[in-house]
């Protein structure tokens, strides 16, 4: 008997709530459909922007958030909680205008597939959690698919297939309607987000390998063991995977066969997924500190030290860098120099990795605050 049970169930599970509903959906509107930007994981954005600030609008949802992100459409993000809520509103007054609630927890960032809003529900005191495929035009379950065992790490969207991995190391390709186009078992736990290329699926796993898998079938393409464990998500570019492990060293690999191309110790855990730009790689680690590495040799060009754990991703532009950290602060880094340009401070933690969208920030903070700042200049 399979380890894992899947039902496509016609019942609807959430409890009283406000329809998320579009009247059309556009495929060229602008868009944040997963965490990341994209299944590479990249959080550049090649402008130059300002680094001082104006709160737009402040509001709230009723959970706290993992260490997630948000995602957008056109007018509307999108944001779910440890409440078991997923909340939209208005990108440019904050205004709910729309909310679903499930009798558990949501521990990623929701995912867009076309006018599909899609998100895992890990169900409260059970064994099992609930993927939820929610039609936007319609404003209703398309298709929910009960899954054994628990999924804390970030999905991926990649050619309208949504991929998922359960903390356990089941993982899923999931079409469309609902259905499983191929299942694989690597038997060891993942508390890495993975990435993807046009080709293949890349994880890290607790034990320390990484692991490259088919898109189209799942098969499996390469195994290696780097190092003695991954907690931190993968980012890749064209030729190259980028992670950090549990005892602070960050990898370059090759994505073709697993060798490692250089390595730098950060000292201290890493669990971020970290950034890049064209010449440049940008990790943090639990110790607080933020690095700017150089793609080609890992060689340190600053070292940013925070005193606040970093787990979540630095949002990078031409001239800064947007970094969260458990010390309640949002720091704006030269990203020349790694010296702090200016800094925001709050009540709580913050929680989430910040978002570019429409020309405004968006962040989250522990006790459900959301954020969303305009700049007090456009640079270019």
């Amino acid at each position: 008997m399979k380890n894992f049970l899947y039902i496509i169930i016609a019942f609807t599970f959430f409890s009283c709530s406000k329809a998320i509903v579009f009247q059309k959906y556009d495929r060229e509107k602008d868009a944040i459909n997963m965490f990341g930007n994209n299944s590479e994981r990249n959080f550049y954005k090649k402008i130059t922007i300002d680094e001082f600030l104006n709160v737009e609008w402040n509001s709230g949802t009723h959970g706290s958030y993992s260490n997630t992100s948000f995602i957008a459409y056109d007018t509307t993000l999108f944001i779910s909680d440890l409440s078991g809520r997923i909340t939209s509103f208005s990108i440019f007054s904050g205004e709910e205008t729309g909310e679903l609630k499930y009798n558990g927890e949501i521990e990623q960032t929701a995912v867009l597939n076309n006018s599909q809003l899609v998100f895992i529900v890990n169900n409260e005191k059970e064994k099992f959690s609930t993927l939820v495929i929610y039609d936007l035009l319609k404003g209703d379950e398309s298709f929910t698919l009960i899954l054994k065992g628990k999924f804390n790490n970030e999905l991926v969207v990649k050619n309208e297939f949504v991929f998922l991995v359960s903390d356990f190391g089941k993982v899923f390709k999931i079409s469309n309607y609902g259905q499983i186009e191929w299942e694989v078992d690597l038997d060891t736990e993942i508390h890495s987000n993975p990435a993807a290329d046009d080709k293949f699926l890349y994880l890290a796993t607790l034990d320390g390998k990484l692991i490259k898998l088919n898109l189209k079938d799942g098969a499996k393409k390469l195994e290696t063991k780097i190092s003695d464990g991954f907690q931190s998500g993968i980012s890749i570019d064209d030729k190259f995977a980028y992670l950090g492990d549990i005892d602070g060293i960050f990898f370059k690999i090759s994505k073709n066969n697993g060798d490692i191309l250089w390595e730098f110790d950060t000292m201290t855990k890493i669990v971020q997924t970290p950034g890049y730009d064209e010449e440049n790689i940008f990790v943090g680690n639990l110790n607080g500190d933020l690095f700017a590495l150089d793609k080609q040799t890992g060689q340190e060009k600053w070292c940013y030290q925070s005193r606040g754990l970093i787990n979540t991703s630095p949002l990078i532009f031409e001239n800064i860098i947007f970094q969260t950290n458990l010390l309640k602060t949002l720091d704006i880094i030269d990203k020349k120099n790694g010296e702090l340009l200016n800094q925001i401070e709050y009540d709580s933690r913050c929680r989430t990795s910040p978002i570019y969208f429409r020309n405004r920030i968006f962040i989250g903070v522990d006790k459900g605050e959301v954020f969303c700042y305009s700049f007090e200049k456009k640079l270019d």
